[in-house]
Protein backbone atom coordinates (compact mmCIF):
# COMPACT_ATOMS: atom_id res chain seq x y z
CA UNK A 1 0.00 0.00 0.00
CA UNK A 2 1.94 2.97 -1.26
CA UNK A 3 1.10 6.57 -0.52
CA UNK A 4 1.63 9.16 -3.19
CA UNK A 5 1.57 12.04 -0.73
CA UNK A 6 4.23 12.56 1.89
CA UNK A 7 4.21 15.25 4.51
CA UNK A 8 1.63 16.60 6.89
CA UNK A 9 -2.10 16.81 6.38
CA UNK A 10 -1.69 20.57 6.03
CA UNK A 11 0.28 20.40 2.79
CA UNK A 12 -1.71 20.31 -0.43
CA UNK A 13 -1.01 17.41 -2.73
CA UNK A 14 -0.34 17.78 -6.41
CA UNK A 15 -3.71 16.01 -6.78
CA UNK A 16 -5.56 18.74 -4.89
CA UNK A 17 -8.95 19.17 -6.58
CA UNK A 18 -8.73 15.90 -8.51
CA UNK A 19 -11.93 14.56 -6.93
CA UNK A 20 -13.74 17.78 -7.84
CA UNK A 21 -12.65 17.27 -11.44
CA UNK A 22 -13.89 13.68 -11.21
CA UNK A 23 -17.34 14.76 -9.98
CA UNK A 24 -17.51 17.46 -12.66
CA UNK A 25 -16.72 14.86 -15.33
CA UNK A 26 -19.45 12.53 -14.02
CA UNK A 27 -22.04 15.35 -14.03
CA UNK A 28 -20.98 17.46 -17.05
CA UNK A 29 -24.19 19.44 -17.56
CA UNK A 30 -24.48 20.48 -13.92
CA UNK A 31 -28.29 20.51 -14.23
CA UNK A 32 -28.67 20.19 -10.49
CA UNK A 33 -28.39 23.67 -9.00
CA UNK A 34 -28.93 24.27 -5.31
CA UNK A 35 -29.97 27.93 -5.70
CA UNK A 36 -33.76 27.78 -5.32
CA UNK A 37 -34.15 24.13 -4.36
CA UNK A 38 -35.56 25.05 -0.96
CA UNK A 39 -38.38 27.21 -2.32
CA UNK A 40 -41.76 26.13 -0.98
CA UNK A 41 -44.81 26.29 -3.15
CA UNK A 42 -48.29 26.31 -1.66
CA UNK A 43 -51.47 24.71 -2.89
CA UNK A 44 -53.70 27.28 -4.60
CA UNK A 45 -56.82 25.96 -2.85
CA UNK A 46 -55.47 26.27 0.66
CA UNK A 47 -53.75 29.55 -0.04
CA UNK A 48 -57.00 31.16 -1.12
CA UNK A 49 -59.04 30.01 1.88
CA UNK A 50 -56.42 29.92 4.62
CA UNK A 51 -58.12 27.33 6.85
CA UNK A 52 -59.76 25.07 4.24
CA UNK A 53 -58.79 21.43 4.14
CA UNK A 54 -56.84 20.12 1.14
CA UNK A 55 -59.28 19.26 -1.64
CA UNK A 56 -62.01 21.52 -0.26
CA UNK A 57 -61.95 23.66 -3.41
CA UNK A 58 -62.77 20.67 -5.62
CA UNK A 59 -65.44 19.42 -3.17
CA UNK A 60 -67.06 22.85 -2.97
CA UNK A 61 -67.29 22.99 -6.74
CA UNK A 62 -68.66 19.44 -6.97
CA UNK A 63 -71.36 19.87 -4.29
CA UNK A 64 -72.19 23.52 -4.86
CA UNK A 65 -71.35 24.69 -1.33
CA UNK A 66 -68.82 27.10 0.08
CA UNK A 67 -65.23 25.98 0.57
CA UNK A 68 -65.59 26.43 4.32
CA UNK A 69 -68.65 24.17 4.41
CA UNK A 70 -66.93 21.57 2.25
CA UNK A 71 -63.98 21.66 4.61
CA UNK A 72 -66.08 21.35 7.77
CA UNK A 73 -68.24 18.54 6.38
CA UNK A 74 -65.26 16.58 5.04
CA UNK A 75 -66.66 16.47 1.54
CA UNK A 76 -63.17 16.30 0.04
CA UNK A 77 -63.11 12.58 0.89
CA UNK A 78 -66.11 12.01 -1.38
CA UNK A 79 -64.56 13.67 -4.42
CA UNK A 80 -61.94 11.72 -6.38
CA UNK A 81 -58.60 13.38 -5.90
CA UNK A 82 -57.10 15.07 -8.91
CA UNK A 83 -53.91 13.44 -10.03
CA UNK A 84 -51.02 15.18 -8.42
CA UNK A 85 -48.13 16.26 -10.58
CA UNK A 86 -45.30 13.77 -10.41
CA UNK A 87 -42.53 14.71 -8.03
CA UNK A 88 -39.60 16.40 -9.69
CA UNK A 89 -36.74 14.03 -10.35
CA UNK A 90 -33.71 14.60 -8.14
CA UNK A 91 -31.46 15.03 -11.14
CA UNK A 92 -29.12 12.79 -13.07
CA UNK A 93 -27.55 9.87 -11.26
CA UNK A 94 -24.42 7.78 -11.64
CA UNK A 95 -23.67 4.35 -10.28
CA UNK A 96 -20.85 3.57 -7.86
CA UNK A 97 -19.16 1.51 -10.56
CA UNK A 98 -19.11 4.55 -12.88
CA UNK A 99 -17.37 6.59 -10.19
CA UNK A 100 -14.77 3.87 -9.52
CA UNK A 101 -14.04 3.40 -13.22
CA UNK A 102 -13.75 7.16 -13.74
CA UNK A 103 -11.31 7.40 -10.80
CA UNK A 104 -9.17 4.62 -12.20
CA UNK A 105 -9.29 6.07 -15.71
CA UNK A 106 -8.20 9.46 -14.36
CA UNK A 107 -5.10 7.76 -12.93
CA UNK A 108 -5.73 9.07 -9.42
CA UNK A 109 -3.36 8.14 -6.61
CA UNK A 110 -4.12 5.07 -4.49
CA UNK A 111 -5.42 7.19 -1.60
CA UNK A 112 -8.11 8.79 -3.73
CA UNK A 113 -9.07 5.55 -5.44
CA UNK A 114 -9.58 4.03 -2.00
CA UNK A 115 -11.80 6.99 -1.07
CA UNK A 116 -13.95 6.40 -4.16
CA UNK A 117 -14.07 2.65 -3.50
CA UNK A 118 -15.48 3.39 -0.03
CA UNK A 119 -18.74 4.47 -1.68
CA UNK A 120 -21.60 2.11 -0.82
CA UNK A 121 -23.26 0.42 -3.81
CA UNK A 122 -26.10 2.33 -5.41
CA UNK A 123 -27.06 5.28 -7.55
CA UNK A 124 -25.82 8.74 -6.66
CA UNK A 125 -27.04 12.21 -7.44
CA UNK A 126 -24.35 14.86 -7.48
CA UNK A 127 -25.30 16.03 -3.98
CA UNK A 128 -25.24 12.53 -2.50
CA UNK A 129 -21.96 11.64 -4.20
CA UNK A 130 -20.30 14.80 -2.88
CA UNK A 131 -21.61 14.12 0.61
CA UNK A 132 -20.24 10.58 0.61
CA UNK A 133 -16.84 11.59 -0.78
CA UNK A 134 -16.52 14.50 1.64
CA UNK A 135 -17.40 12.21 4.53
CA UNK A 136 -14.64 9.78 3.60
CA UNK A 137 -12.13 12.60 3.02
CA UNK A 138 -12.95 14.12 6.39
CA UNK A 139 -12.76 10.74 8.12
CA UNK A 140 -9.23 10.27 6.80
CA UNK A 141 -8.30 13.92 7.52
CA UNK A 142 -7.42 14.42 3.85
CA UNK A 143 -9.74 17.35 3.12
CA UNK A 144 -6.91 19.88 3.16
CA UNK A 145 -4.55 17.57 1.29
CA UNK A 146 -6.82 16.57 -1.60
CA UNK A 147 -9.64 19.13 -1.31
CA UNK A 148 -13.34 18.57 -0.79
CA UNK A 149 -15.99 18.41 -3.50
CA UNK A 150 -19.11 20.44 -4.20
Amino acid sequence: MSRDHYGTNRDQSEYYGALQNLVDSLFPDDEYELGDAGAVTSDAGTAATGDAAPGAVDAAAAFGVSERAASLLGLAALVPAAEAEPAEAPGPTVRRLDAVLAAEAADLPDDLIRIVKLLPPGDYTRERLCTQLNSALTGHAWGQVYGTVE
